[in-house]
């Protein structure tokens, strides 16, 4: 089943039936944390622009939209189709991953090809950090050093 905002957001409603999909265990809250919280709430899409390979390793480069972009950061996380990943790059049009041969070979990341729409997800870090510094300095406002030492830091 599939609600009327993940269709709205992802590239599910694009697919056939029979398409591979990534399905992924949620992590136990009482064992060993080995990356980020991937919640499967799908932030947009992005576009695979270009895949550079070097040998077995892949460096794919997505095309986003500043909204995306925005809550990311480099060397943070992000989802792509379910698959968590580390942003290697980014700039005012996208981002990059580099994927290892595990996961070119376990999941759908594998059969990408420039032009292939992938589903988003943000880290849940970042949105809150971003969330709480627009309250704290709205976009139209300067956060200065005495704004911050007015606010006790």
């Amino acid at each position: 089943d599939v609600s009327s905002e993940t269709l709205g957001k992802s590239n599910l409603g694009k697919l056939n039936t029979g398409s591979a999909v990534n399905i992924e265990r949620a992590m136990k809250a009482d064992s060993r944390f080995g990356g980020h919280m991937v919640q499967g709430h799908l932030d947009g899409t992005a576009k695979v622009e270009k895949i550079d390979q070097s040998g077995k390793f892949w460096t794919i480069r997505f095309v986003a939209d500043a909204a995306l972009l925005n809550q990311m950061v480099k060397k943070g996380s992000v989802a792509v189709n379910g698959i968590s990943l580390t942003v290697a790059d980014m700039d005012n049009s996208g981002f990059s991953v580099a994927v290892i041969p595990e996961t070119l070979k376990r999941t759908t990341l594998g059969q990408a090809k420039p032009g292939d729409e992938v589903n988003i997800e943000t880290d849940m870090v970042v949105k809150v950090i971003k969330k709480q510094l627009g309250s704290i300095a709205p976009d139209n406002s300067s956060l200065s050093i005495d704004k911050l030492k007015e606010m006790g830091f």
